[in-house]
């Protein structure tokens, strides 16, 4: 595996990660405590 695909694939699972967080808090905030 080369670098590049190694960077593309390492952002696109931060992505998944940053996205993944927002939407679990969200729902943690948005509709457990509230």
């Amino acid at each position: 595996m080369n670098q590049d695909s190694l960077n593309s694939v390492t952002s696109y699972v931060n992505e998944l990660s940053k996205n993944n967080w927002k939407m679990e808090s969200k729902y943690f905030y948005g509709h457990e405590i509230s």
